[in-house]
């Protein structure tokens, strides 16, 4: 089971490490090197490519990092019925 992270800017790797230290049961990977494709259950990003969260068959849930979800709707290729959390 993993999740993938993704943040602009240098602080990725902070994510990544902080996101691993509070869910070890998860392999949390960055979005720029996601690991297997169809392990990764859930995303937590920040302005997310157009097509980029369908790329996850098996995506169970997407979470904002901002206070908004603007920024993950504006995506035509958003993959349906998956929850968004903010």
């Amino acid at each position: 089971m993993s999740l993938v992270i993704r943040v602009l800017g240098a602080r990725s790797e902070w994510w990544r490490e902080h996101m691993q230290t509070l869910l070890p049961e998860f392999e949390c990977r960055l979005w720029e090197d996601p690991g297997p494709l169809e392990a990764v259950e859930y995303a937590i990003v920040w302005r997310p490519p157009a097509g980029g969260l369908k790329r996850f068959p098996n995506l169970k849930a997407i979470v904002s990092i901002g206070a908004g979800i603007d920024h993950i709707l504006v995506d035509p290729e958003l993959p349906q019925g998956v929850p968004i959390i903010r």
